[in-house]
């Protein structure tokens, strides 16, 4: 895709809960490639999944623990401790994270 995309300047990879194909990025791409892991207090995940699926907040937390664990066991904190930028994402604000994403990767 990259390479037949040569004129297109950022991509995102989303959801990446192991750590093999970061860590091959980021050694193939060097500087060119950041691995940004986004962390948010797990409570405000469950009130963010209860208004997201429109359910009950017990519910929104067996989601969130559900996705959890997930991650967890394919090596999420792994990918954390390879990221280039940890992006405390607890703010109500999606244009207030991106700024400081944008402000954190130079752009």
């Amino acid at each position: 895709f990259i390479q037949y995309h040569y004129y297109i300047q950022f991509f995102s990879l989303e959801s990446l809960h192991g750590p093999a194909l970061p860590a091959y990025l980021k050694l193939l791409l060097g500087s060119k490639f950041k691995v940004v892991y986004i962390n948010a207090p797990k409570e405000l995940r469950v009130f963010r999944a209860s208004q997201e699926l429109g359910c009950s907040n017990k519910d929104a937390r067996e989601v969130v623990m559900h996705k959890d664990n997930l991650k967890r066991s394919r090596g999420a904190m792994r990918v954390r401790r390879i990221a280039d930028i940890v992006l405390d994402n607890s703010t109500m604000s999606l244009v207030s994270s991106c700024k400081r994403l944008a402000n954190r990767l130079g752009l």
